[in-house]
């Protein structure tokens, strides 16, 4: 499904402009258009409600806290949310303290919490005000040339979804005013009518489109209201949009069930590209080969479980079709297996010979399986390595292997947030009435949970559901109401929403709360206790290693017994964590068989081994992004940088993890303090794509 971006900031504003600034129609004209202009704005209003109404239980409480914080706002504060200019303007040409009650009104109207609610105020504020606002414009901002201005900038931001999509992935006022700007600029170059409605805007008020979103952000900053559910405010109307649907799409009004619209290939598409049931030809198009029924067969059947599945099958004769059609420019192989329900099983069969075959034309193509709540996106190399093995293993030759790729939607577990269905994804091996699963990889594979809102990212995360019950982070990005989730083995995901503070560092206590805050709900990063987390202290070497390796989300290793030091039963390697990072290379030990597991790490040692993992294979870091003109010398303590440090501490700098300390130093043997690697680890985790950056 497409994501409508505008945050509730910038939406909201919008609105209320819409309502606020339109005049009383003049006596005299002619009534055909004075009853059109009401119709449609009317039709505006319905579609204000029905957004209005699809808010989520969570989004109405904001809205209604939002609501009661305004009453403790002073007319200081308004004078200071609208400005002391355009309150001057108003108040002269409206009457003295007509600007503030008038910023009052607006703001209910823009806090209002439901569509009824929402739908009496507007029409109770057109008559309240209307006199007032045709005094500050006169004639010139007419009620046509606004709802022609809205009905069009909605329109432009339908047509600009993967900037938006991109916008509500990583939130920032800056983004936000930026993208607004675009869309007011694109309405007005395609709309010469309204070309000048900013400038009249300003010529009554002495505030345009723009200013009117910095009032907002102003607003925003007075409430009385936690930053979580600042955020929410955001979340909240965009996934109210969401349901609400598109009403200028092609398909009747929906971006999603059936629609064929959001640079979808037909048949059983949810919209924005992805398939969900085989189009009637197999086509190759806009980076991908869509799998059609003409290769295609699919059926429904019962397994042992006594649980349906929902099977799509792949002809073998049909395999060279499919691989003439893959290209270095169509490399994703796009394989529809329809809805997933409750206990179901949606379920992909693919001969091996397509993976073989794909993977010698087209190395970094892949098979991506999809359903309504989730897909799986399966490297074709990661599965050619492992045929040889396992069609020996199954007593078969590759051509008679098929590779059965498995979606379950399961009971998410207990005593967490879940915020996407769980998913256990499953990859079989079969031939000769055997089996064989697959369930590690020797790179991340892709899964996509589809969200039951629009995601929070901070408070976010996907987890692995391991056999015993334990919950394991794993890398995750959040697109809207997307998460991309990367893990090197098959099991159940989800996405949970947490949020982990501590005492000694909620409320400011740390200039690294965010960061803290956000890996703890992410379940990478403890404290101490449950209550304190101890920024001030010294990180230590076992601590930052397991840090690194749930992180990256790397499953559990047997311990070798290589460090004189580690027994291997310390809490350090628990689940195998230490291990984890040994096999990876993450670790190398102090010299002569030690770890050092209790000793602090310093700046110098801990910049060696984020480098190490940044150069794992399986990472495909982008190294482009690094700027290599920064260099190690420029730090006056260079000299004081050993040799086996200096490439880690210069890569840590170009990638803007580690900058230096006081006086451009940056003092390679000090300790780093917890709170110094929550920064580092978050900014190392983004500029990796393995978690969305932290504002």
């Amino acid at each position: 499904m497409k994501k409508y971006p505008w945050s509730q900031k910038a939406l909201r504003a919008m609105i209320a402009t819409a309502v606020a600034f339109t005049p009383v129609v003049a006596a005299g004209g002619q009534a055909t258009q004075v009853e059109a202009a009401q119709d449609e704005l009317g039709q505006k209003i319905t579609r204000l409600v029905t957004i209005y109404n699809n808010l989520s239980t969570d989004g109405v409480v904001v809205y209604n806290n939002a609501a009661t914080a305004l009453n403790g706002l002073n007319d200081n504060d308004w004078e200071y949310v609208i400005g002391s200019t355009v309150k001057q303007n108003i108040d002269q040409r409206a009457g003295q303290g007509k600007a503030v009650e008038i910023a009052k009104a607006l703001a209910t109207i823009v806090y209002s919490a439901n569509g009824t609610t929402l739908e009496n105020q507007i029409r109770s504020f057109r008559t309240n005000y209307s006199d007032e606002f045709h005094l500050v414009f006169g004639s010139s901002v007419t009620v046509d040339r606004l709802i022609t201005f809205f009905t069009e900038a909605e329109k432009a931001v339908w047509d600009h979804l993967d900037e938006a999509i991109s916008l509500a992935g990583n939130p920032t006022e800056e983004g936000y005013k930026n993208f607004i700007r675009t869309i007011r600029n694109e309405v007005e170059a395609k709309n010469p009518s309204l070309a000048t409605l900013d400038t009249d805007l300003k010529n009554g008020m002495g505030a345009g489109l723009d200013d009117l979103f910095s009032m907002k952000t102003r607003l925003d900053e007075k409430l009385s209201l936690a930053p979580e559910e600042k955020g929410r405010l955001k979340t909240a109307l965009i996934a109210a949009i969401l349901a609400t649907g598109n009403p200028y799409s092609s398909g009747g009004g929906s971006t999603g069930g059936g629609s064929t619209g959001g640079g979808s290939t037909g048949g059983g598409s949810t919209g924005g590209g992805t398939v969900v049931t085989p189009p009637p030809t197999t086509g190759a198009e806009n980076g991908k080969v869509t799998i059609g029924q003409d290769v295609a067969t699919t059926k429904e059947q019962t397994n042992s479980k006594g649980q349906k599945e929902k099977v799509t099958e792949v002809k073998a004769e049909k395999i060279a079709d499919i691989v003439n059609l893959v290209s270095a420019q169509n490399k994703e192989i796009a394989l529809g297996v329809g809805t997933l329900g409750a206990n179901e099983v949606a379920k992909a069969e693919v001969p091996a010979k397509l993976f073989a075959d794909v993977a010698v034309k087209e190395v970094k193509a892949v098979v991506h399986v999809q359903t309504d709540k989730a897909s799986y996106k399966l490297p074709v190399a990661e599965i050619q390595a492992k045929l040889a093995e396992v069609a020996q293993k199954l007593g078969a030759s590759v051509e008679n292997v098929k590779i059965a790729i498995e979606m379950t939607k399961v009971n998410p577990p207990q005593g967490v947030s879940a915020v996407s269905d769980a998913v256990e994804f499953n990859i079989v091996a079969i031939a000769n009435n055997k089996a064989e699963s697959i369930t590690r990889f020797t790179q991340y594979v892709e899964r996509e949970l589809k969200g039951t809102k629009v995601f929070i990212p901070h408070r976010s995360v996907a987890v692995r559901v391991d056999a015993n019950g334990k919950l394991v982070s794993v890398p995750t990005v959040f697109n809207g109401d997307q998460a991309t989730v990367k893990s090197l083995t098959n099991s159940t995901y989800v996405v949970v929403e947490n949020q982990k503070t501590f005492v000694d560092v909620d409320g400011g206590k740390t200039w690294a709360e965010a960061y803290i805050e956000a890996l703890a709900s992410k379940y990478i990063i403890k404290g101490k206790t449950d209550q304190i987390y101890a920024p001030k202290e010294n990180m230590t070497r076992a601590q930052f290693a397991v840090l690194l390796v749930r992180a990256l989300g790397l499953p559990g290793e047997t311990y070798d017994k290589r460090f004189k030091d580690v027994k291997g039963t310390e809490w350090f390697n628990e689940n195998g964590e230490l291990a984890a990072a040994v096999k990876h290379g993450i670790i190398q030990g102090k010299g002569n068989g030690l770890f050092a597991p209790t000793a602090p790490i310093t700046r110098a040692e801990a910049a060696v081994m984020l480098k190490r993992a940044l150069e794992l294979s399986f990472l495909n870091y982008d190294m482009t992004q690094l700027n290599t003109s920064k260099k190690v010398t420029d730090f006056k303590d260079a000299a004081h940088i050993k040799s086996w440090a200096k490439d880690g501490v210069e890569k840590m700098y170009q990638a803007n993890i580690f900058t230096g300390r006081e006086n451009e130093r940056f003092v390679p043997n000090g300790y780093i303090t917890r709170a110094e690697i929550a920064k580092a680890l978050v900014k190392f985790l983004a500029s990796a794509k393995l978690m969305n950056d932290v504002q």
